[in-house]
């Protein structure tokens, strides 16, 4: 079974496959073929997110933005080139279900992609739009299909890359 997290597959390329799953359900694929292209196409290739070191709260949120040390030489490359891989991966895909649970996407993105707080900060800058942005836009195709289909668990796939995303 596909959970969110199992995003990049065996050669450390960011999963597309809810991309591809939300594009034929909305030409109106038949069921078969939306779980041919999920189950034969895409799951066998990804790979678990890794466990964070530490949960993340509003209070440490811009601490572990970016923080990609564990990972090896060539991938840290990787995640440089595609801004997708981070230290604190999973504990931002935490924070954001749980904030999703107490919010509505609307409130999620004003306070945390667009408010001056998360983009400008007094001690560092978190720049959220601009990590949004980054990796060839691959968070904001995750953000648009969820809202688009008004899925809660894609909003936050579409949300919580921004942080580990590094921005130009």
């Amino acid at each position: 079974m596909f959970r969110p997290g199992a995003e990049c597959t065996e050669r450390s390329i960011p999963s597309h496959s809810m991309h591809h799953v939300l594009a034929v359900y909305g030409l109106g694929a038949s069921p078969q073929l939306i779980r041919d292209v999920l189950y034969r196409r895409h799951l066998p290739r990804l790979l678990p997110a890794l466990a964070s070191p530490g949960s993340i709260t509003e209070e440490n949120f811009a601490d572990h933005l970016g923080d990609e040390k564990y990972v090896s030489s060539l991938l840290y490359i990787v995640a440089h080139m595609l801004s997708h891989i981070g230290r604190y991966y999973d504990g931002y895909l935490e924070f954001f279900t749980g904030y999703l649970q107490r919010h509505s996407p609307i409130e999620t993105l004003e306070k945390f992609i667009f408010s001056p707080a998360y983009n400008f900060g007094e001690k560092q800058q978190p720049q959220m739009l601009n990590r949004l942005l980054a990796g060839l836009l691959h968070p904001l195709i995750h953000l648009a299909y969820g809202i688009e289909f008004g899925i809660l668990g894609q909003v936050v796939e579409g949300t919580y890359p921004s942080p580990n995303a590094l921005p130009d």
